[in-house]
C-alpha cells in the first residue's frame, strides 16, 4: 500500500493543477479598459485615464489554497510520525524560522530557549541519520545567505496553512505584468503608446494614471492596457502579497524533495487495517 504522505502529495499536486486551470484564464495576456473622467487636482479639473483591473472573482480559488496546503503540511506531519517508535503528542515536521541552536557569542546562552525546548519535543525519537536532512530545509538557514527566513517556501506554507484554519485567504491582482498602452483611433486602428512610468518590477498597479491633460481624448480614440495580470495571495491580515501559482509550486516542490530524502528512515508504519 502506498503510504500516506505520497497519497497527500498527489493529492496536493491533483489541488495545485486545479488552481492553475482556474487561474490560467486570469494569465492570458489580453486588452483591458481604461477608465476617463475629470478629476479634481488643486485648483484645477483634469481629464485623467486610469487602468482598470478586475480582482479575482472565483470564490474556489481561496478553499483550493488551502486544501492544497493542508495536504502538504499533512504529508510532512505523516512522514514524521512514521519516523519515530513512538510518536507523542507533539510529534511533526518541524519547521523553524530562528535557528533553535543558536548560542550567544559573549556569554555561550541560547538566545532561543523556548524554541530550543520546542524542537526537541517535536523531533523527538526522530532518526540521528535523519536529522541533518531534516535541519538543512530548515528556513532559518536563508538568514545565513542574507535572506528573510519568514519568506522561505517551509516557513510560508506554515504561516499561509495556519491561517487558512481561522480565515479565508485573500487573493489580489497585484498589476499588469509587461505591459503595453494603445491608442485606439477608430473601430480596428490602434497605436502603441510609449509609456515611460512603469515601475522597475515591470507590474503596472491598479488604477495607475495613464493619462492626465486638460481636455477630453478625442471622441473617436481611447486608450487600452494590455499585459498579464499578476494574481496574489495573501493571509488576510497583512499587506503582504506572493504571485501564484507560483509560491505552490515551490512548496510542492520543496515538500516532495524532503519526503523523497527522509522516506528511508519511515520504517514504523501504522498496522493495515482490520477487515
Amino acid at each position: 500500500m502506498e503510504p500516506s504522505w505520497r497519497r497527500k502529495i498527489d493529492r496536493a499536486e491533483h489541488h495545485l493543477r486545479d488552481f492553475e486551470s482556474r487561474v490560467a484564464p486570469l494569465r492570458e495576456r489580453r486588452g483591458y479598459p481604461v477608465s476617463e473622467g475629470f478629476e479634481a487636482e488643486g485648483q484645477e479639473r483634469l481629464w485623467v485615464c486610469r487602468v482598470e483591473i478586475p480582482e479575482p472573482d472565483d470564490p474556489l480559488l481561496p478553499i483550493i489554497a488551502g486544501d492544497l496546503m493542508f495536504n502538504l503540511r499533512s504529508a510532512l506531519d505523516h512522514l514524521a510520525h512514521a519516523m519515530v517508535r513512538r510518536a507523542t503528542w507533539q510529534t511533526a515536521f518541524p519547521v523553524f524560522t530562528v535557528d533553535p541552536n543558536e548560542r550567544d557569542a559573549t556569554t555561550g546562552d541560547y538566545l532561543h530557549p523556548e524554541d530550543r525546548d520546542r524542537w526537541h519535543g517535536i523531533t523527538k525519537g526522530f532518526p540521528k541519520r535523519a536529522m541533518p536532512i531534516v535541519e538543512r530545509v530548515q528556513p532559518y538557514h536563508f538568514k545565513r545567505h542574507g535572506r528573510d527566513p519568514r519568506y522561505g517556501a517551509l516557513a510560508l506554507l506554515r504561516a499561509f496553512q495556519n491561517a487558512d484554519k481561522h480565515r479565508r485567504l485573500a487573493f489580489i491582482v497585484s498589476g499588469l505584468e509587461n505591459p503595453v498602452m494603445w491608442y485606439w483611433t477608430g473601430l480596428v486602428t490602434k497605436k502603441r503608446v510609449p509609456y515611460e512610468r512603469i515601475p522597475e518590477d515591470g507590474r503596472l498597479p491598479p488604477s495607475t494614471v495613464v493619462y492626465r491633460g486638460s481636455q477630453p481624448l478625442p471622441p473617436h480614440m481611447h486608450m487600452e492596457a494590455e499585459g498579464v495580470l499578476d494574481v496574489m495571495i495573501g493571509d488576510g491580515t497583512s499587506r503582504e502579497y506572493y504571485s501564484c501559482p507560483g509560491i505552490f509550486e515551490g512548496m510542492v516542490r520543496d515538500v516532495r524533495g524532503i519526503l523523497d530524502r527522509l522516506e528511508p528512515y519511515a520504517t514504523h508504519l501504522p498496522p493495515p487495517p482490520r477487515r
